[in-house]
């Protein structure tokens, strides 16, 4: 790339073209297409992935980004935000060519696209698969705009709030991504849908199983999904066959596209019957492969494998993780029920009770045993949000305080922001969300993935109430040395065979305190927080970084409040003056890598006084 060039036009131009923008553009709603563009080229910029040169190096102020892609050079108006995220106008998206400016139509946005991808891509093949999902991000979110509810979303219960909030992931350019879904697919089992339907079931021989269910297995069926279910299913076997098999839900889609197929050999043996399909009716939620009862709204989440890749994962489930599932949810639990802290800053742990997995390598099913192996049929089971809310409590995915309505285009929060007041219940909010899992990892030296996704907010009135998280055997992780009760652990190197001589950073131990932070800062605010902060300055005039500083004073109000824990706080480092964070896209882009981080300054970081410069150069200089 030509950096010269651009670092002259940044300079020479950058002044000249912050007035050039018409009003107008500022306040369009981007349409899909723009959104993908926009999202791909903050990404690209953000990990480093696109070279870039900036007018001013500047949080929250304006700004002009120019870039070059195959000798074209480019620039684009936004700003610098907290840890460095770039927020874009792609409204204001021109090409430099020969001295004059051109401002990129709508129908010039696939070619950029295009070009941006196959140019900075590792090989054709994820240019290729890549292209492919931003397509699909692009085509489902234009599709959803055909459907709407007739409540207003805070009228819906939790589970079509799940399906009312469409928009997908804020941040990647595969927001909404379906890869394998046709749209016959798309409109019976997303979310976005809200469709019902029921599952099929197979019933597989014991030898091919492996549990956790804390009792046997015919009560827990009987109390999973009723005597009536379960009496149907055992008459779909022979007598003596329903003490030698279990019964595994299956999704729809996943034993019409594979496992009807994988499983021919298995049939035929009959160490697999397949029975059909009844029983009570779910529908998916955000994550698509965790289904929803709507038959009984308090009974039991389940999560199951499906053979579909979702914004940036495939959405099979992990063997180690089904079986260690249990253990982990009654770990936490324990230590948040024990722990006062709680009592006044709730945290309710939607457990992971239960867990089955088909375990053989026979046929083309991969099983349990092998290291990180994807199963592709196994079964969670998971509390259900509404099982935990107490009378004149609602509940709602995190991800809509800062989803706007489908109607008026105005953040979902806005009554509530008009009601309390903006900083009123943002900081309300802050001690709802952050404080809990914060004094998780500092006490008790666990840290949660607790993006948007996982998080659920709880209400009452719409003023803040407690935090609910959800989805721990892929999320959670720790450091030996840093936890606050070390002998409560799980022994998880005997557990499993996968685990006995697994390295740190494998499974859910880690090998620094730095990699818990990193979990924390990232998912609660590189990629959660920091999207509200952009909804409250845009739409409420609530300064971003303002925003920031008061999640600073509140954790510098808990340090002060917990001297015992004073050391731990400071071994957390949290206001170092750069942090690592995850590279969300380089994963798609470049498989080669030996790693997906990338550095940004920290909003945290606190600049040394000038005193304590003097004395550090005096020490230094002693």
């Amino acid at each position: 790339m030509p950096a010269k060039s651009l670092a002259v036009l940044a300079s020479e131009r950058a002044v000249i073209l912050e007035d050039k923008l018409p009003p107008s553009l500022q306040a369009a709603v981007e349409s899909p297409l723009q959104r993908a563009v926009r999202q791909l080229l903050e990404a690209l910029i953000y990990e480093k992935i696109l070279d870039c040169i900036s007018a001013n190096k500047a949080l929250y102020k304006p700004n002009t980004f120019y870039f070059n892609v195959q000798g074209r050079n480019y620039f684009c108006k936004g700003r610098l935000r907290a840890f460095d995220r770039p927020h874009l106008n792609i409204a204001s998206l021109h090409l430099l060519e020969n001295s004059q400016t051109h401002c990129l139509k709508h129908n010039e946005y696939p070619a950029l696209i295009s070009v941006l991808v196959n140019s900075l891509c590792e090989n054709c093949q994820q240019a290729r698969k890549l292209i492919d999902e931003i397509q699909q991000s692009v085509h489902w979110s234009q599709w959803n705009k055909t459907y709407r509810f007739d409540k207003h979303f805070h009228q819906l219960d939790f589970h079509n709030k799940e399906h009312y909030l469409n928009s997908g992931h804020p941040y990647h350019p595969c927001f909404k991504a379906r890869s394998g879904f046709t749209e016959t697919d798309y409109q019976a089992y997303s979310s976005e849908c809200g469709q019902v339907f029921q599952l099929h079931w197979l019933a597989v021989h014991s030898s091919r199983v492996e549990s956790t269910f804390f009792s046997e297995k015919d009560k827990f069926y009987q109390a999973e999904f009723g005597e009536g279910v379960y009496q149907e299913l055992c008459a779909r076997l022979r007598p003596h066959e329903v003490e030698t098999f279990y019964f595994f839900p299956v999704h729809p889609w996943q034993w019409q596209n594979y496992l009807k197929n994988a499983f021919q050999q298995e049939i035929k043996e009959q160490r697999v019957i397949y029975l059909g399909e009844l029983g009570e009716y779910y529908s998916a939620s955000q994550s698509q492969r965790t289904l929803l009862n709507n038959t009984r709204l308090k009974a039991a989440n389940i999560k199951l494998p499906l053979n579909i890749v979702c914004t940036s994962s495939l959405r099979c489930l992990q063997t180690h993780s089904v079986l260690s599932a249990p253990l982990l949810s009654n770990w936490l639990h324990q230590r948040v029920s024990t722990d006062d802290f709680f009592k006044t800053h709730p945290l309710r742990i939607l457990r992971e009770y239960a867990g089955l997995v088909y375990q053989t390598n026979t046929g083309n099913v991969p099983s349990a045993g092998d290291d990180n192996q994807d199963t592709h049929l196994a079964c969670l089971w998971r509390e259900s949000i509404e099982s935990q809310l107490n009378p004149g409590e609602q509940a709602l995915p995190f991800s809509a305080l800062y989803a706007l309505d489908h109607d008026n285009h105005l953040p979902l929060i806005q009554t509530w922001i008009m009601k309390f007041g903006c900083e009123a219940w943002l900081n309300q909010l802050f001690k709802v969300l952050v404080l809990p899992l914060w004094h998780l990892l500092v006490k008790h030296g666990l840290a949660l993935e607790a993006h948007a996704q996982n998080s659920i907010l709880i209400v009452r009135d719409g003023w803040p109430l407690a935090l609910a998280m959800r989805d721990f055997h892929e999320s959670l992780e720790y450091v030996e040395d840093f936890l606050g009760e070390p002998e409560r652990c799980p022994p998880f190197k005997t557990l499993q065979a996968c685990y006995a001589n697994a390295k740190p950073n494998q499974y859910y131990w880690m090998d620094s305190v730095e990699a818990l932070r990193e979990l924390f800062m990232d998912t609660v605010f590189v990629f959660h927080l920091s999207e509200l902060a952009l909804c409250c300055e845009k739409y409420f005039g609530f300064a971003e970084d303002k925003f920031w500083k008061n999640i600073a004073n509140l954790l510098d109000a808990y340090r002060n409040s917990q001297p015992e824990l004073l050391a731990r706080c400071d071994q957390i480092q949290h206001q170092r003056e750069y942090i690592a964070v995850e590279a969300l896209l380089r994963k798609k882009m470049d498989t080669s890598a030996s790693e997906f981080r990338h550095t940004v300054r920290n909003p945290f970081f606190i600049p040394a006084s000038s005193d304590e410069q003097q004395t550090e150069q005096g020490d230094q200089t002693n």
